[in-house]
Formats: C-alpha cells, sequence, structure tokens
C-alpha cells in the first residue's frame, strides 16, 4: 500500500507540473507567438542592426531580414530553423557575410531571449517585437 500511494504522489506532482500555466510557451504558442517581425536588442554595437521577419508553418521557423555592422556593408539575411518543445532554434544566414546560430524561447510575448553563435562561444542575445 505504502508503494502505491508513493506511486500516485508521484503521479500528482508530475500532472501538476504538466498542467501548470506558468510553465514556459510551448510549441503551440511559439506557433502563434512566434511570427512577426524582431529586432535583435542586446548586444549589438553602436551603428548595427539584426531584423528578422519569422513566419512558421507547423514546427518549421523560416524569415527573411536585413542586418547593418558598425563600418561595414550591411546587407539582406534569411533565417531557416525548426521548433522543439519550448525552444526555437534557428540559423541565420547573412548575404554577404556569415552564419550565425541561435536557440531560444519567449520571454514573454514580446522578448524572444537565447543565445547566438557562429564557431565561438554562444553570447546572450535578445530580441525584441517590432510588429506582428
Amino acid at each position: 500500500m505504502r508503494t502505491g500511494t508513493a506511486m500516485l504522489a508521484t503521479l500528482g506532482v508530475v500532472l501538476g507540473i504538466g498542467c501548470s500555466s506558468g510553465a514556459p510557451t510551448g510549441p503551440h504558442n511559439l506557433k502563434a507567438d512566434l511570427p512577426g517581425v524582431w529586432a535583435q536588442s542586446f548586444p549589438l554595437p553602436a551603428g548595427s542592426s539584426r531584423v528578422l521577419s519569422l513566419s512558421v508553418q507547423d514546427t518549421t521557423v523560416t524569415g527573411t531580414g536585413t542586418y547593418t555592422a558598425e563600418a561595414m556593408q550591411g546587407g539582406t539575411l534569411t533565417v531557416a530553423g525548426f521548433i522543439t518543445g519550448p525552444y526555437v532554434n534557428f540559423d541565420i544566414t547573412e548575404s554577404p557575410g556569415g552564419v550565425y546560430h541561435f536557440t531560444g524561447q519567449l520571454a514573454g510575448t514580446d522578448t524572444l531571449a537565447g543565445s547566438l553563435w557562429t564557431t565561438s562561444d554562444p553570447v546572450p542575445v535578445t530580441f525584441a517585437r517590432v510588429s506582428r
């Protein structure tokens, strides 16, 4: 009987966590909340920008955008990636330029927070929603 009670208590905790409204946004919320225009808000040197226009189809993320760089030529960019659980993962290919990798999640309906990297260590980055 004691084992059965412990199993029921564990099941109750697991179900309670799974139903919690305070959990990070899941794939269904990302599908609804991720599409739109996002501007990188941190970190960016003065005179630089990165703006993404994102779309979601099922769990596939695609997009286009523009970037500028301090004392360098700017250009266009493309985005390709996917949603896994509460996380979004995508590559940003800048033309001319390089490829950046992003992993993160919504930190509210208007903030996308995560890590951005090329071949070096990831750096924290945030994107702010510009429009839906």
